[in-house]
C-alpha cells in the first residue's frame, strides 16, 4: 500500500516541480538527494558511531 501511494504521489510531485521550474532537472536532483540522504541514514543506523569515526579518521589520515 505504501509503495502504491509513493509511486502515485511521485508522478504528481515531479510534474509540479517541472512545471514550477520549467525543467525536469530540479526534480531529478531532488530525487537523487533524497536517495543519498536515505542511504546515509541507513549507513549510520546500521553501524556503530565508533566504527564510523574510525573510518573517517582513516580516510583523513589517507588524504593528509
Amino acid at each position: 500500500m505504501n509503495e502504491f501511494l509513493t509511486f502515485r504521489l511521485s508522478v504528481f510531485l515531479t510534474g509540479f516541480i517541472a512545471d514550477s521550474f520549467g525543467s525536469y532537472n530540479p526534480a531529478f536532483y531532488h530525487a537523487g538527494s533524497v536517495q543519498i540522504l536515505a542511504a546515509g541514514i541507513l549507513f549510520l543506523t546500521h553501524t556503530s558511531c565508533q566504527a564510523v569515526l574510525s573510518s573517517l579518521a582513516l580516510l583523513y589520515r589517507t588524504l593528509v
